[in-house]
């Protein structure tokens, strides 16, 4: 046996020096065993990185296909995710496979059973952790043998680079898909992009918002109360602006509803005078004479509640005592309604109420100039109150952030009309080109139809037929077909042109044309049937023999060809019906001429006929005699209803349309423009 210190071992560790064998053998265990470790992790890397990608693939396919089928990501983003899927992947396949903790034992229990070692790594391994014991001897014998075999070992021709070709096709496929799925056009892709920029509007809007709100709060001019009032409808905003899954429509609507409730603020007013002044306005408006003033001041519009009381004042003079009192008790009523929140304008309605009862018209018109004056001074007050200039501020704030969502909504309204009208055009395009190609190799041939079982003349017969319309015995004229079997008559070619929905004059014309010629094309569409008989043949001429009801004229022109010169329409129109059977060709006798019938006019009477009376009682499709029914009479007199009460209505009905998102964005600010001119 050679001895084993006289082997090569350049890469072997050198031994230790004295009497350390277990030491030194544990050492070239792991020596050898993380060297062959490395080589078996490194051919793995060559078959679960590839599957590792197979499964990134895999999951971006599945991102991508719920793309197209719910709105979700964008082209840009599925490449983002693809590309990171697949790197994170990759990145795990290797950490995965490299770091892998494995144990001496198993790496040693693994590479006997693979490199045919018959347990003898398994068993060093033992004897070096003092899990066997045994005599010195065999020991070092165990040992030599070890080493001798572990140095033998061809690691890469054990363990090769191996690829999968399989899974690499797998791979490639998938990818390929993936390439599809995200690069073929995906109509959702706009939606989301939608979606993406108004999530994006909203959220400048809600920092907007939110601002306008800091500010509020900031203002040392305000109170507590006021500053609580002033930011709820900012608030109430904001809290619908932050749902998930908002629509532009939805809001719109929450903006639109701010901005009303800030605008009703600036006026400087509290909420309970603002109702306590719509409830005197209605009183007012319950009488004509007063319903002006009651229509500005439930619209608390200080200023022009005092333009129409002085008006008031000034009609007072020309009212009838009647009149007098009817306003007085409107003007006490808004007065009671008033007491509460504006006590000196309810003093000084009640006193011209009271006055007006008395018959002192003056004294009335004193205290209605009066509360005119009170009304303007508490506008002004209320115009240069910190609350009204920041409701104000707030007011146009929503305004903006409102236009700026609807801008939004327009864009993409404006982006889905464009796709819709060049998808149209696309398919108006098609739809021509098959037109054309359906129509060429039809002129000249269309129609052309044998006769059969025919004795008689040589000719040619051109009809005309009409889709509903009966000729003669075995002869049904009808769109794009027209034949004739056992007939008697001309031989020829048959040239149609089939008309639907139209219908001629009755009778029959008859037009004659010389030369002789063949038929070369049909020409249809000019709405007319008729009949022209002739030896000579051109386009739209026709000869037709038949008996009862067959209506039209000559509906085409055209020149014949062959040793006939150019053909001429002459035509001739007679009312009533044709016998049948009658050989109408030219160069026979059996013609007839024009014999027409018609009812004449008889003088004196304006073409009016005689009268005649109908006997009988009128009947309805049930067979039941109509009689007249009886009516209520009109009441007499006017219904009327306050213009205020009737614009609140329809305001309401407005408001309740926006919010329900039906109402398209590009003309809500038209309706709200509308409304807002027929405001009161």
């Amino acid at each position: 046996m050679q001895n084993v210190s006289s082997l090569p071992q350049a890469s072997e560790p050198q031994r230790a020096a004295g009497n350390a064998p277990l030491t030194e053998m544990q050492t070239f265990l792991q020596w050898h065993l993380r060297r062959w470790n490395n080589r078996l992790r490194l051919t793995r890397l060559f078959v679960w990185v590839p599957r590792g990608l197979i499964l990134g693939v895999i999951i971006s396919l599945g991102i991508a296909t719920a793309s197209r089928l719910y709105p979700w990501l964008v082209k840009d983003e599925l490449i983002r995710v693809s590309l990171i899927i697949g790197a994170a992947s990759a990145i795990l396949s290797v950490v995965g496979v490299w770091f892998w903790p494995r144990s001496l034992a198993k790496s040693a229990r693994h590479f006997d059973h693979h490199f045919g070692l018959q347990e003898r790594l398994s068993t060093a391994v033992e004897l070096t952790s003092g899990q066997i014991d045994a005599p010195q001897m065999m020991l070092e014998y165990q040992m030599e043998d070890t080493r001798r075999m572990a140095n033998s070992v061809q690691a890469k021709r054990y363990l090769p680079l191996e690829i999968n070709w399989p899974e690499i096709a797998m791979l490639l496929l998938g990818i390929i898909g993936l390439i599809l799925a995200i690069l073929l056009k995906n109509p959702l892709y706009d939606e989301v992009r939608e979606r993406q920029q108004l999530d994006a509007t909203i959220a400048q809007q809600i920092d907007a918002l939110q601002e306008t709100k800091n500010e509020i709060e900031s203002n040392p001019n305000l109170t507590e109360e006021e500053k609580d009032t002033l930011t709820q409808p900012l608030d109430e905003a904001m809290d619908t602006l932050n749902q998930d899954g908002i629509s532009q429509e939805e809001a719109v609507a929450a903006l639109a509803e701010a901005q009303k409730e800030l605008k009703d603020l600036s006026s400087g007013m509290t909420q309970q005078e603002q109702q306590a002044n719509q409830q005197a306005g209605q009183q007012l408006s319950d009488n004509s004479l007063t319903d002006q003033v009651g229509q500005q001041l439930a619209d608390n519009n200080l200023d022009a509640t005092a333009n129409e009381l002085d008006k008031l004042s000034d009609q007072l003079d020309d009212m009838t005592p009647q009149e007098q009192q009817e306003t007085a008790d409107q003007l006490e009523q808004a007065a009671d309604a008033l007491k509460d929140t504006n006590p000196a304008v309810s003093q000084q309605l009640q006193q011209a109420a009271d006055s007006l009862r008395n018959g002192e018209v003056g004294q009335a018109q004193e205290a209605l100039n009066q509360a005119a004056d009170t009304l303007r001074q508490q506008n002004q007050a209320n115009q240069n109150s910190a609350q009204a200039q920041a409701a104000n501020d707030a007011a146009n704030q929503v305004e903006d952030s409102r236009q700026e969502v609807t801008q939004q909504g327009q864009q993409g309204q404006q982006n889905q009309e464009a796709q819709s009208g060049q998808q149209g055009q696309s398919q108006q395009g098609s739809q021509s080109q098959e037109n054309q190609d359906g129509q060429t190799g039809q002129q000249g041939q269309e129609g052309q139809q044998g006769q059969t079982g025919q004795q008689g003349q040589e000719g040619q017969q051109g009809t005309q037929g009409q889709e509903g319309q009966q000729g003669q015995q075995d002869q049904q004229g009808q769109e794009g077909q027209q034949g004739q079997t056992g007939q008697q008559g001309q031989e020829g070619q048959q040239g149609t042109q089939g008309q639907e929905g139209q219908q001629g004059q009755q009778g029959s014309q008859a037009g004659q044309q010389p030369g002789q010629g063949q038929q070369s094309s049909s020409q249809g569409g000019q709405g007319q049937q008729g009949q022209q008989p002739g030896n000579g043949q051109s386009d739209g001429q026709s000869s037709q023999q038949g008996t009862g009801g067959q209506s039209g004229q000559s509906g085409g022109s055209g020149a014949g060809t062959g040793s006939g010169g150019e053909g001429t329409d002459t035509q001739t129109g007679q009312s009533g019906t044709q016998p049948g059977n009658i050989d109408n060709g030219p160069g026979n006798d059996d013609t007839r001429d024009y014999d027409s019938v018609f009812a004449p006019t008889r003088i004196g009477d304006n073409g009016q006929g005689e009268q005649v009376g109908v006997n009988g009682t009128p009947n309805n499709d049930d067979g039941e005699p109509l009689q007249p029914g009886d009516f209520n009479n009109n009441f007499d007199g006017n219904s009327t209803v306050p213009y205020q009460e009737v614009y609140r209505q329809y305001e309401e009905a407005m408001q309740q349309a926006l919010e329900s998102g039906y109402i398209p964005m590009s003309m809500r600010d038209i309706i709200q423009a509308y409304f807002s001119s027929l405001e009161p």
